[in-house]
């Protein structure tokens, strides 16, 4: 699929809503960095580096979505098919798609903004077929966990890990989804 087709299936806004959820492009990626720099102190011009390289990385199998408002990027959350390696440790996270990084900047909070973004990924997923999603998350981010909760993911593990991911606390509670 294009980017363009991808683009103009992700972006719409819905009545009830005051922002626009849509794919993120590389005009994005400062906003994206500054996002991440408000949630935990990094280099700017290597986390504006590192959007770039993540927005710049959408295809089949990674996506990024973007909530905009009054043409303000506030928020984002990522889809991605991860292949486990056939020599990971058992306790590494299974194949599958993911829901990941959403982050919702604090002043655009308790407007729908995430939950809008879980959805949107979701249904992209069901668009495909796709028959199962998974996310994981620190084991006390209570918030995450009510919000997934909300679309019916379950815990199915806890004390996992994946590749590339330190989050704030141990351990790493993996949830599931049958689409």
């Amino acid at each position: 699929m294009t980017e363009v087709k991808i683009a103009a299936e992700i972006s719409s806004v819905r009545p009830h809503l005051d922002f626009l959820v849509r794919q993120a492009v590389v005009d994005d990626a400062k906003a994206l960095a500054d996002l991440w720099c408000r949630r935990k102190p990094q280099d700017r011009a290597e986390a504006v580096e590192r959007a770039r390289r993540a927005i710049a990385a959408t295809g089949p199998e990674e996506v990024m979505l973007a909530a905009d408002l009054s043409g303000t990027l506030v928020a984002y959350g990522r889809i991605s098919r991860f292949r486990r390696p056939e020599d990971a440790p058992g306790t590494m996270c299974p194949s599958g798609w993911y829901l990941l990084g959403i982050t919702v900047r604090e002043d655009s909070r308790r407007r729908g903004i995430g939950r809008e973004l879980t959805r949107r990924r979701l249904e992209w997923l069901r668009k495909r077929g796709i028959e199962q999603a998974w996310y994981f998350t620190d084991f006390d981010n209570e918030r995450s966990i009510r919000l997934h909760e909300e679309f019916g993911f379950e815990p199915v593990r806890k004390d996992v890990i994946f590749p590339g991911m330190r989050l704030d606390s141990q351990p790493m509670v993996l949830f599931g989804l049958t689409l």
